[in-house]
């Protein structure tokens, strides 16, 4: 009866959208997150949820307190998902500058452009300030998302190493005594998580000491089997890394008469090898305890159905598998999975390892290693990008696509006279591909031959090219604009 009378109450909660007041306060913030009550709890996890960016700050005050273990990692969780959901967008922020700095701009254009980096910086400005109010607590978010999103350009590395060498560097020169027993459960958590960056700036037996406290906490959650406790000590063991491995097998090793069989010990440590974001625990169960047993192409499909569920957040599973694992086969499709997601950290593995095996190339593979070619011309590591489409063209020489592709970054290269064969190549194999007759117009316009280009734009519109826009201000056709003809040509196809 008690419990239909608290079921009631919830749905009644729910139905009528009980308003909740905004919080005010880091005590108001944390009020009831770990209350038994339903209706109390359900009321406090959805003014926890309502909260935005702006109560990154509060957050990190609330967490400074001494809570309950449940309402400590709600909170812990709610404020990692704002943080990186400001990291994500610094990373497009610095990108925008980076562009910026790269390409010059015409003596027409300057006054625009340093009204455009006026606004990206003070753009950049607000997300570094909004990041700094998340505390210390930012190393922990920052260290998952540097794992699941490349640093896709130095600016970028810089600025991050910068945030986690500030953190480390605030946090010593407040630090009077190197006790880790003294720590709080706030610093210990985040400390666990900045390994690599600590080194050389904290003494090492204090960080192992760190560890050691760390994967005790991190334990008593996972064997609460509290939902809530279990996603954060899993969490917590992924930022602790190879220390989190070594607690696990010497749990394993000795086991105590308190712990989980040890079937779900190999379950956490391989999750935590893998590493596997906690958030497929949730709702999924595959069982990964005897991952190293299995033959390569039973783990190339796990990998599929982790990559069906999980999508992009399975990056760091196969960035892992790509770079660890001794199974060529495997290591390659972990890095065309990688490739497709569009992390060029797969592009740069499958150019390391471009020999591709068997004869017979899959279409997935073919897929991967044009996606991952892209992602390398892209970045203008136009080299790279070259030496994996020329291999491809060895093994389907007959494929318009892969033709094509190859054309563009010997066009990119101004390597012209391969350019030009190769689009010739890609259009005697598909006459229809408009894109192939535009570029093999640009790579005549840019050797000289005006007469040839002209004839390609023509052959490009009459297969349906209609970047008009684009084709007035490319400058590979900068030789044919003052032409009738090409003038003609833009006005009748418009």
């Amino acid at each position: 009866m008690n419990s239909l009378r608290r079921l009631l109450g919830v749905m009644i909660f729910l139905l009528i959208g009980t308003a909740v007041s905004e919080a005010q306060g880091p005590q108001e913030i944390s009020l009831h997150l770990d209350s038994e009550n339903p209706v109390l709890l359900a009321q406090s996890i959805q003014r926890l949820e309502s909260l935005d960016r702006s109560a990154i700050g509060i957050l990190a005050q609330a967490l400074e307190a001494n809570l309950a273990p449940i309402a400590r990692a709600r909170l812990e969780m709610k404020l990692d998902s704002l943080l990186r959901g400001v990291l994500a967008e610094l990373d497009t922020v610095a990108l925008e500058l980076d562009e910026l700095r790269r390409n010059p701009a015409s003596a027409e254009s300057m006054v625009e452009r340093s009204l455009t980096r006026i606004r990206i910086r003070e753009k950049f400005n607000s997300l570094i300030d909004l990041l700094r109010m998340g505390g210390p607590f930012l190393a922990s978010s920052l260290s998952w998302h540097s794992e699941n999103r490349e640093a896709s350009s130095e600016l970028l590395h810089r600025i991050r190493s910068r945030l986690r060498g500030d953190l480390l560097s605030d946090w010593k020169t407040n630090q009077k005594e190197w006790d880790a027993a003294k720590l709080d459960t706030s610093d210990l958590r985040w400390l666990s998580s900045s390994a690599a960056d600590a080194v050389g700036i904290f003494p090492q037996k204090f960080m192992k000491e760190v560890f050691d406290r760390s994967c005790h906490e991190a334990w008593e959650d996972l064997c609460s089997f509290n939902p809530v406790l279990e996603r954060r000590g899993r969490r917590y063991l992924l930022d602790i890394g190879e220390a989190a491995l070594d607690f696990l097998d010497s749990k394993r090793l000795k086991p105590e008469d308190t712990d989980p069989p040890t079937e779900i010990i190999d379950e956490w440590r391989m999750r935590t090898t893998l590493r596997l974001s906690p958030e497929w625990d949730d709702s999924h169960a595959v069982a990964l305890a005897n991952w190293e047993l299995l033959p390569a192409s039973a783990r190339i499909d796990t990998l599929l159905r982790l990559k069906a569920v999980l999508g992009s957040k399975i990056s760091p599973t196969l960035y892992h598998v790509a770079t660890t694992a001794s199974d060529p086969v495997l290591r390659r499709r972990s890095a065309e999975f990688l490739s497709l997601l569009g992390d060029s950290r797969g592009a740069q593995i499958l150019l390391i390892e471009r020999r591709f095996g068997s004869e017979r190339l899959e279409a997935a593979s073919r897929d991967a290693i044009m996606r991952a070619a892209t992602l390398l011309r892209d970045s203008n590591q136009l080299d790279g990008a070259r030496l994996l489409l020329e291999e491809l063209v060895e093994r389907l020489p007959h494929d318009s696509s892969v033709r094509h592709a190859l054309g563009l970054v010997l066009l990119r290269e101004r390597k012209l006279e391969r350019a030009i064969r190769e689009f010739l190549r890609s259009i005697d194999l598909d006459p229809t591909r408009s894109t192939a007759h535009y570029n093999l117009a640009c790579a005549y316009a840019l050797n000289g031959q005006t007469e040839n280009a002209l004839d390609s734009l023509a052959e490009s519109i009459r297969h349906g090219y209609d970047r008009f826009d684009h084709a007035k201000t490319d400058p590979d056709l900068e030789s044919l604009r003052d032409d009738p003809r090409f003038k003609e040509l833009i006005s009748s196809s418009n």
